[in-house]
């Protein structure tokens, strides 16, 4: 899953994703490139600005990820993201738990959501 992350973001201004490393490459390890970023638990010394940025994009990327991609890292804690102060861009590591999701299952998910919106109860319980 990471080599589909990899090409979806391949062009994106925000994000990068580590290198697949084919040779050292099994059925049970994925081995990529070293990412240089620092864990995103370390942000609070950041300028404020530099914080609203990366929780602005990790939430742009959820979003994209529900809607646009519909496949999904399932597993988001924060030391899945690091940060690298030299580019600026949001380093995304480990797949493992990364999930597809059907284009019905998004539409039904997504009528649901705007049902608790508008506050249709009965609705959220398709």
């Amino acid at each position: 899953m990471g080599r589909r992350f990899r090409a979806i973001l391949h062009d994106s201004r925000e994000f990068e994703v580590p290198k697949v490393v084919e040779g050292l490459c099994t059925s049970k390890v994925l081995t990529t490139e070293m990412m240089r970023g620092r864990p995103l638990s370390m942000a609070s010394r950041y300028p404020q600005a530099t914080r609203d940025r990366i929780a602005q994009s990790i939430l742009n990327l959820s979003l994209s990820e529900l809607f646009r991609f519909r496949l999904m890292q399932t597993d988001p804690n924060w030391s899945n993201f690091l940060y690298n102060e030299r580019t600026g861009k949001i380093q995304l590591i480990d797949f493992g738990a990364t999930r597809e999701y059907s284009k019905e299952f998004m539409d039904n998910w997504l009528q649901m959501l705007q049902a608790a919106v508008a506050s249709d109860y009965d609705s959220c319980l398709m």
